[in-house]
């Protein structure tokens, strides 16, 4: 913690290594989400001893290098790695927990048939709420309901 606030490792930029390491992948998360940051932060340790860094989804390489609309970029959690494979919402946890031994619950989880469907109905209804959880996430509640209904997610 730094003047009450707390710090998280963050890099900009797409280098290969990190503090002489070999640069596995990026998590790429919404930096101006309050929960999603403050989730980056607690698992910080454990990507970045794995070779992986944490970005803001806001980063100005990010959005050219996925190819995605500014609207797209922000809905989920996104990993991409150095070849260029890019995962997204409950895909990224899963590949992300394959990774890191006290979360490969979550890894074997997703192989129970049926269980990836479940896992990315449940990522997509906590993405499209996280507002809810946080009272520094940028989704406007207008554009939260055209993710619902989009997604066919029903409110209760």
């Amino acid at each position: 913690m730094k003047d009450g606030v707390a710090m998280i490792p963050v890099f900009s930029t797409m280098g290969q290594e990190c503090e002489g390491q070999l640069v596995k992948g990026w998590v790429l998360y919404d930096g101006e989400c309050g929960i999603c940051t403050r989730m980056a932060w607690w698992f910080a340790g454990a990507f970045e001893r794995r070779g992986y860094r944490l970005v803001p989804l806001q980063a100005p390489w990010v959005m050219e290098r996925l190819g995605l609309p500014s609207e797209k970029l922000l809905e989920e959690l996104r990993v991409l790695t150095p070849d260029g494979v890019h995962v997204g919402g409950a895909e990224a946890m899963v590949y992300l927990a394959r990774r890191i031994w006290w979360a490969t619950p979550l890894y074997a989880a997703s192989l129970v048939p049926g269980a990836m469907p479940l896992l990315r109905r449940g990522y997509r209804w906590f993405a499209v709420r996280r507002h809810r959880f946080s009272r520094t996430c940028a989704l406007p509640a207008e554009e939260t309901s055209s993710l619902e209904a989009k997604h066919n997610i029903r409110r209760r």
